[in-house]
């Protein structure tokens, strides 16, 4: 066989220095090994109860890291596996939103997820501040670079919530300094547009609306006024509107623009209202059955017209019940006028569970029950009507005059 060319025999060694560069960084990048996958010899515990790994720290480094007794690729891989473990429980049980209508252990599975998130980004950010601290060397910079290239390959993975469908490409990529500052240009340019257009309107309304000098002196709030004052403001008001003063409008200062959010000032010159007095009269108005009931009873002789009656007892503030006196089973408990008794049940007149056809047919049923027993009453009342009209005819007439004229039949 001869001997290959220069160049190729160039690139044949280079790609195998490439492999074998790539084979020992695959081998220093370990996973986070199983009790059963570690020798008899690594299951011993470090002081802080962690499983110490056979990888080599530096001690300046082990003070730096939470846990002293594990380098930084075994330390960020333990929240990796907490967030998959997580995850694919959350698979198993349907996806993170079908987990919550299960119900039983849920809460535990989003609190370990929330827990392990935690502990990973603070980790992530341990490393970072390593990262850019110069006293850290450059060994032990190495290290803590291949962690954070451990996490940056995954950090996509364990982003995502199970359950939740994601579509590629939907994401959005990130804008740039240069997309950045072209938006902040474009603002700018915007907000001198407006300012200018601001200016140019508050111009034509200022001319629209010349400004006159006036020499009188602002109006005090009502609240300042004295007796005297408020008794010559309310001697000299105008009986009607057209007896009233016409007042110019004062005109804005063109030079400085006026904001559309300000709310426009009151031009009247007359004082504020005074507040409102609140009088509650003694008696009460009650509105009829027939307005208020949405199936009134038809047997019951309810007044179609408003009546008016005092006021309940509990209506007035000095016989109030105190807070304490509307707990039923405490000792201070006072029935109120609408109280029930211990043994009766309120009725159910909500419905909230109840579904809307089945509360349809109840209320079907319930007004055919209604109708029946309202006919038959109506028959009782004509009935017993007839024969009471029936009885006093008979009592008023002579029976011997009522044979001969209707004759026995």
């Amino acid at each position: 066989m001869g001997r290959l060319p220069a160049d190729i025999e160039d690139l044949a060694r280079k790609v195998a220095q490439a492999f074998a560069t790539a084979f020992a960084e695959q081998s220093t990048m370990v996973t986070s090994p199983t009790k059963s996958q570690l020798p008899k010899t690594q299951t011993a515990k470090a002081p802080t109860g962690r499983p110490t790994c056979p990888h080599e720290r530096s001690e300046f480094l082990a003070t730096r890291l939470p846990v002293p007794s594990q380098c930084p690729t075994c330390i960020i891989f333990e929240p990796i596996n907490d967030i998959r473990e997580v995850q694919q429980e959350f698979v198993d049980r349907g996806g993170a939103f079908s987990s919550k209508e299960k119900g039983e252990h849920h809460k535990t599975l989003k609190s370990n997820w929330k827990r392990a998130k935690i502990s990973l980004m603070r980790i992530v950010t341990l490393y970072e501040s390593l990262m850019n601290d110069p006293q850290v060397p450059a060994n032990d910079k190495a290290k803590v670079r291949l962690a954070l290239d451990v996490y940056e390959k995954r950090k996509v993975a364990l982003a995502r919530v199970p359950g939740l469908e994601y579509v590629e490409g939907a994401e959005e990529e990130q804008p740039t300094e240069e997309d950045t500052k072209i938006a902040g240009l474009m603002v700018e340019l915007l907000k001198k547009v407006l300012d200018e257009e601001m200016q140019t309107e508050d111009k034509e309304y200022a001319a629209k609306w010349p400004a006159i000098a006036t020499t009188e002196e602002p109006l005090k709030p009502w609240w300042k006024l004295t007796a005297k004052e408020n008794l010559a403001i309310t001697m000299h008001r105008p009986q009607t509107p057209s007896e009233r003063p016409s007042i110019s409008q004062p005109a804005p200062s063109p030079l400085t623009p006026r904001s559309i959010l300000k709310r426009q000032q009151s031009l009247s010159s007359s004082p504020s209202m005074d507040g409102k007095r609140i009088c509650i009269a003694e008696t009460v108005t009650v509105s009829p059955a027939h307005l208020n009931v949405r199936d009134p009873s038809k047997l019951m002789l309810e007044p179609t017209e408003p009546t008016t009656q005092p006021h309940s007892k509990h209506a007035t503030g000095e016989h109030k019940r105190a807070r304490v006196q509307f707990w039923r089973p405490g000792a201070a408990y006072r029935p109120g006028p609408w109280a029930s008794q211990a043994c009766e049940e309120k009725a159910n007149t909500s419905n909230m569970k109840v579904d809307w056809n089945e509360l349809m047919k109840l209320e079907q049923t319930e007004a055919a029950r209604e109708s029946v027993v309202t006919e038959k009453m109506r028959n009782i009342a004509k009935i017993w009507a007839e024969k009471r009209a029936t009885r006093n005819v008979i009592q008023s007439q002579n029976l011997e005059e009522w044979d001969k004229r209707f004759g026995k039949s």
